[in-house]
């Protein structure tokens, strides 16, 4: 029998929300993507920002020179036409990187399990949530936000055929309610290598029955009735988690991610989303160029994870660099995640890396910043636009350039601490003593 030190944050979590039977898909309303009360990791209150001769990255991911006004933490104004304030010197701003998968906030040390709860085992977790296993104070998030990374997607990790419920984070905020923007943001269905049953046999055959055992969406709403409130007899025990979160995604409810590589897993995933109405986003997609049109028709985001997919094994033999070239060309919309915690940070650069391989600067702008946001329903983030949330980062230059420093970060018209764990070593360990000679 496992300790209680062997049981991760989200195992015990999802076990008393079972026992308790607690709701699962609405739970408290999240926040819309307003600015957050952040203490702590940003200034104390909001206030009026003025900012001039900047690179401004716009909403098409183009580049414009100007400035930018902030009020009450929105963006009032944005473009040539905004002379006053501080004077950035040319530096860029731009709407802060989304990585739209990955474990931040979730696994402080890969090697240690103690750190790590972003696991869960079993075929069907759907009550499996993410934001269980968040950890808003993680060493990881302060390095994070310094990649200029302001928003992630934690995925659950299970291998099972339905792993959980992911959630949107923010990079900052002392507490989950301070980092929340989203939970649950979707439900994450794996396909491929590793299904349930150990085939993609048992494995569809698995979900369809999962899903046609959960409750249909209504076709039309009841009739009002004066009758008894239990006409036939008081209600029974509600249904399992797994058939309320799939019940939510038939009745399109909430985002479901499909995770797949191969090209048949693609169109596997194509089908059910036709199948079962589906309102669904792939994410891995290493192989999703050969599917560049069939995705475009059916209007499928794609979440391209990792960027720098190689043909490294049997899911994977028909990787190449110019995916998102393609995808883009055929009129896919695209975003990017990471699909992992300490190398969140390096988003933009991989997203860069496909800039030579033929994606359009301005699209791997838009993809990067404003993709996550657009795929999981998330209104006036990942843009620089009067009315939008003043989420917002300045760097040195280009983000999609390695050698593009950031310098500041704010959430909601805050600015946010750049300190993390490794600043403060570098600090302490700067200027070291000379050592002294041995006494004798």
């Amino acid at each position: 029998m496992s300790s209680p030190e062997q049981l991760s944050r989200r195992a015990l979590l999802g076990g008393l929300a079972a026992g308790l039977c607690l709701p699962v898909v609405a739970g408290a309303a999240p926040p819309s993507g307003g600015p957050q009360a952040l203490g702590g990791l940003l200034d104390e209150a909001p206030h009026a920002v003025r900012l001039r001769n900047a690179n401004l990255v716009l909403p098409d991911g183009r580049v414009h020179r100007g400035g930018l006004v902030v009020e009450d933490g929105r963006i009032t104004a944005v473009g040539p036409h905004c002379e006053e304030g501080e004077d950035l010197g040319g530096d860029w701003l731009f709407p802060g990187v989304f990585d739209a998968g990955c474990s931040v906030g979730m696994v402080g040390i890969d090697q240690d399990s103690a750190s790590r709860d972003d696991r869960d085992s079993g075929a069907l977790t759907a009550d499996a949530r993410a934001i269980d296993g968040y950890n808003p104070l993680s060493d990881v998030i302060p390095v994070t936000r310094r990649g200029g990374v302001t928003g992630v997607l934690a995925l659950p990790q299970g291998g099972g055929l339905v792993a959980g419920q992911a959630a949107a984070m923010q990079t900052a905020g002392r507490s989950l309610g301070e980092a929340q923007l989203k939970a649950p943001a979707a439900l994450l269905i794996r396909l491929g290598q590793g299904g349930a049953g150990g085939s993609r046999v048992s494995a569809l055959r698995e979900l369809r029955a999962a899903l046609e055992k959960a409750p249909a969406p209504p076709t039309v709403p009841p009739p009002p009735s004066r009758r008894a409130p239990f006409p036939g007899g008081p209600p029974g025990p509600p249904p399992p988690p797994e058939d309320r979160l799939l019940g939510a995604a038939r009745a399109r409810q909430i985002k479901v991610l499909i995770a797949a590589e191969r090209a048949d897993d693609i169109e596997r995933a194509l089908g059910l989303c036709a199948e079962w109405d589906l309102d669904a986003a792939l994410i891995g997609g290493a192989e999703a160029h050969l599917l560049a049109k069939a995705l475009a028709d059916a209007a499928m985001p794609v979440i391209l994870s990792p960027v720098l997919a190689q043909p490294d094994g049997w899911q994977r033999l028909h990787a190449r660099y110019d995916n998102a070239a393609q995808l883009h060309a055929a009129g896919v919309q695209l975003a990017f995640a990471s699909g992992a915690a300490h190398f969140s940070r390096n988003l933009r650069v991989d997203v860069g890396v496909l800039t030579a391989h033929g994606l359009p600067a301005p699209a791997a702008r838009h993809a990067l910043c404003a993709g996550g946001p657009e795929v999981l329903g998330l209104p006036g983030l990942g843009r620089l636009e009067p009315g939008a949330v003043a989420t917002f980062v300045r760097a040195s230059g280009d983000p999609l350039q390695p050698r593009s420093a950031v310098k500041a970060v704010w959430y909601g018209g805050r600015r946010a601490s750049m300190s993390s764990v490794q600043t403060r070593l570098f600090d302490e360990y700067r200027e070291l003593s000379p050592l002294r000679a041995p006494t004798r």
